[in-house]
């Protein structure tokens, strides 16, 4: 239902469903993408460090409220990064601009691309299944870390750090619970390192006068 800001306008359904029984289900979505601008420059600079092809992911045929997302990538892409990246050489191996990549095709890719050399954006859902897939194809899925990131207040970032996917919470209530739990140990230690990665970066940042904040910084971005 669409209600206009002015209430002495009428309120107008734009779509309508009827929930015939307990398994239907109604999803609605909101976008937005205020985070993508923000996403979009972190993606591309982690790929330049990296000497990476960035690819952007998304199943944008279907779901129509994805195309936001590839075009907002792009456009910051074209302006910012496209030539950093083709002096790099970084985009020989798309014809020479950004690629798309439907989701479905990123996974077959993911079997292919065995050597490496590339980074991928997607939506959290596919970004999950990718990262799961190319674990598995690496036979490394004990390394799968999850890396929430976002922006304060002050410009800085904010990195949150996990083994896998979300998983932390729900183990942790089922402790609570009396439940027996597992955990992934390796996965846990390279959430940790990252962790004390960035919390020495944010450290070192705040404080660029005192020589021994830089030289724990310097150390900690050695750990492996």
């Amino acid at each position: 239902t669409f209600i206009p800001d002015d209430s002495t306008q009428d309120s107008s359904i734009i779509d309508s469903r009827i929930l015939e029984d307990d398994h239907n289900v109604a999803v609605v979505y909101h976008n937005p993408y205020d985070n993508v601008v923000d996403l979009a420059h972190l993606f591309f600079k982690r790929c330049l460090d990296a000497n990476v092809t960035p690819y952007i992911v998304t199943k944008k045929t279907v779901f129509k409220w994805q195309e936001g997302f590839w075009t907002t990538m792009k456009d910051i892409f074209d302006r910012d990064y496209h030539d950093k990246f083709e002096e790099a050489g970084l985009l020989e191996k798309c014809g020479g601009n950004l690629s798309h990549l439907i989701s479905d095709a990123a996974t077959m890719q993911l079997i292919r691309w065995t050597d490496g050399g590339f980074g991928m954006a997607a939506h959290n859902y596919d970004g999950d299944m990718l990262t799961d897939q190319i674990a598995q194809v690496h036979r490394s899925p004990g390394f799968i870390t999850s890396n929430l990131v976002g922006v304060s207040d002050d410009g800085s970032l904010i990195k949150e750090f996990e083994a896998s996917h979300g998983t932390v919470t729900d183990l942790w209530l089922d402790h609570l619970d009396g439940k027996e739990t597992s955990f992934n140990p390796l996965g846990l230690v390279e959430a940790m390192i990252g962790a004390m990665q960035h919390a020495a970066h944010l450290d070192a940042t705040a404080n660029p006068n005192d020589s021994m904040k830089q030289e724990v910084n310097e150390k900690v971005k050695k750990f492996t």
